[in-house]
């Protein structure tokens, strides 16, 4: 066997100084939070909620103006944002129904549609970062100043009401895990962007009344863009914070907990998503916060952390939007949490969340159309059998890493620019996620060999070697897709196919290597725009948990009827994938599925009849090669 010949080395020491590293890429959202119980939505949430370690923070816009009647807008209107707000730039139309004002001047509430929105994201595992942006008509000053209040007091009413509604429902524990956020955008304004006082108004009657209610909630903003407007409020709302006269209570200086910013990687007329542009912003952002060293500590966000803009715009538009069906999307979303750790954390701020915003279902609306979703539908939205992007395993593929950050070095040219690793501990369990990938389209050239060589890990003893990988060829449906020939409506066999190839793939089994030295040394070769991670496990004779199920639903799919079926995901650190059984009318347990890419709390039987009943268990397999016992089964009588 020829000798590896790497072209570029990294050494990782684990006896050099960790850094707790907090899951701040564990976030993400969409436009008008009336999108959230319909069916394809929910159904969305069931795959998002379906690893241990999923995305925790959901961001929506409307949640004071939500108009309750679902995706309705957007399919007879065809508006992108689901909302009669945004047609023709008109915001003041009369559709919200949260809060009405009575004659005598009084506001009356409709919070059940809040909870509606609410329940589904709490409901499954998740927190909400509550935008108050858009008011709602019944508070509005006027229909060409829709952003403003009539009233600064009745707003601030309004506020703390909302706020203290959700906190009798959802009780003090959990909302004080929530973020509440002025607005979204506001350099979007032209008013806010030649006098910004009203809107430093806005924050200050909005965080009054949020703190009101329960002094340890969390508010902050002001949301901004990359470019000159965006800074030049950013930089007013932090003076005003740190100082100047409060507009609802007279003081001096207004609280702040977080700060938030929207950069991303270009706009579409660029033709290059690049992670330069992004951070570029990013650091100008945090060249302005380090000005006032008051607010240095404080929680930043970059909450709308995207490729690019205009994720409403699909391969319809321009063939090149293809780059977020590919292995391009979780190539540069991985590279980019990389690159917060290098460029951000080890600046010193208190980065909480980097959020894609890519949970778009509604602009997805056939198969692979190119939209900012994880997922894309088998049929037209709104469609609910849907298949995983590469996109998706990138979130699934990060929620393996550590909570604490090792040192690497490489004296290699283009570190943390054209290729990095990500070095993490969690415990006894050692993870490190390598990325190849130079910003631009082609694959073509940047094929690189890579050594890890591992130092004092402590890893004495035996240990499982697991790799993970997304590029072309791995964790790929939309390969798989195009070598089918793109068909808009797949037959059964290849939905099957399509299923079988949407996972987060192994590299094989995991290897049992034996580390008595504390140093080991790893070697791979990776095209461009790949990622992989490689996980150390102890080896264990422990038995993972007993697995509980949350659904088996026999539904209409798009290649027949079908059963779907959610459980509890595994919490084991040695967590490798499951295995799915199932027994027809009382008959043995069969083997539906155990293939290693089955890493996630999701499956759909689709060959299912109807007048039978179906039972299901699910057993997890640890990377010792140990299978739990079978959970609760889950029953399902077919009409």
């Amino acid at each position: 066997m020829a000798e590896f010949d790497p072209d570029i080395c990294f050494c990782i020491d684990h006896g050099g100084k960790e850094t707790l590293l907090r899951p701040f890429w564990s976030a993400t959202g969409y436009a008008n939070a009336d999108f959230t119980p319909t069916p394809s939505f929910l159904r969305m949430y069931d795959y998002l909620s379906s690893f241990y370690g999923h995305l925790h923070y959901m961001r929506l816009h409307n949640i004071l103006s939500l108009h309750g009647e679902g995706d309705r807008y957007f399919l007879e209107l065809d508006l992108p944002y689901g909302n009669r707000c945004f047609a023709h730039d008109n915001r003041q139309n009369g559709d919200d129904k949260v809060v009405a004002r009575m004659e005598d001047g009084t506001l009356r509430y409709n919070w059940d549609l809040v909870d509606q929105v609410y329940d589904v994201i709490v409901g499954h595992g998740m927190a909400p970062i509550v935008e108050l942006v858009y008011l709602p008509k019944a508070i509005r000053k006027s229909e060409e100043e829709f952003f403003l209040p009539a009233d600064y007091r009745l707003y601030g009413e309004m506020v703390r009401d909302f706020a203290a509604h959700c906190l009798e429902r959802y009780g003090l524990e959990e909302t004080r895990g929530w973020y509440f956020e002025i607005w979204n955008e506001p350099d979007n304004e032209a008013a806010w962007c030649r006098d910004p006082a009203s809107f430093f108004a806005l924050y200050d009657y909005m965080e009054h009344a949020v703190h009101s209610v329960d002094d340890r909630l969390r508010t902050g903003g002001p949301a901004t863009m990359q470019g000159q407007e965006g800074y030049r409020i950013f930089e007013g709302f932090l003076k005003h914070c740190a100082g100047e006269v409060n507009y609802c209570t007279g003081g001096y200086g207004t609280r702040l907990d977080f700060v938030s910013v929207h950069c991303k990687g270009g706009q579409t007329t660029d033709f290059n998503p690049s992670s330069a542009v992004m951070f570029g912003s990013v650091e100008r952002y945090l060249d302005i916060l380090e000005q006032y060293p008051q607010f240095c500590d404080v929680e930043f966000f970059n909450d709308e952390s995207d490729i690019i803009w205009a994720g409403s715009r699909g391969v319809e538009d321009a063939s090149w939007f293809d780059f977020r069906n590919s292995h391009y999307a979780p190539g540069f979303v991985c590279k980019m949490i990389s690159l917060y750790c290098t460029r951000v954390l080890d600046r010193g701020v208190n980065l909480t969340v980097a959020d894609s915003d890519n949970a778009h279902l509604q602009w997805e609306r056939s198969l692979f159309s190119g939209n900012r979703s994880q997922l894309t539908p088998l049929g037209r939205y709104p469609c609910t059998d849907v298949i995983k992007k590469p996109f998706f395993n990138a979130y699934v593929l990060l929620s393996k890493l550590g909570d604490r950050r090792l040192p690497v070095q490489c004296d290699g040219p283009g570190f943390n620019e054209k290729f990095g690793v990500l070095a993490t501990r969690r415990g006894p369990v050692f993870s490190y996620m390598l990325w190849n990938f130079e910003d631009g389209i082609s694959d073509m050239v940047g094929k690189r060999s890579f050594r890890l060589d591992i130092q004092n890990c402590g890893a004495v003893g035996s240990y499982y070697l697991l790799e993970y990988r997304i590029d072309q060829d791995h964790s790929n449906s939309n390969t798989l897709w195009h070598k089918l020939g793109c068909p808009k409506e797949p037959n059964l066999k290849q939905i099957r196919q399509l299923r079988d190839a949407d996972g987060l793939e192994p590299m094989g089994d995991p290897q049992k290597i034996t580390a008595d030295s504390g140093e080991l040394s790893l070697e791979v070769t990776l095209p461009q725009h790949a990622v992989a991670l490689f996980q150390l496990t102890p080896v264990s004779t422990e038995a993972p948990a007993a697995v509980g199920f949350v659904k088996a639903q026999w539904e209409e799919g798009c290649s027949g009827r079908q059963i779907f079926l959610t459980w509890e995901p595994s919490r084991e650190s040695d967590f490798f994938h499951y295995k799915v059984l199932r027994s027809v009318d009382g008959g043995h347990y069969e083997t539906l599925s155990s293939s290693p890419a089955l890493n996630t709390a999701v499956y759909v039987d689709m060959e299912v009849e109807s007048g039978h009943r179906y039972s299901y268990r699910i057993l997890a397999v640890n990377t010792s090669g140990i299978w739990g016992e079978p959970g609760k089964e889950a029953v399902v009588r077919t009409e």
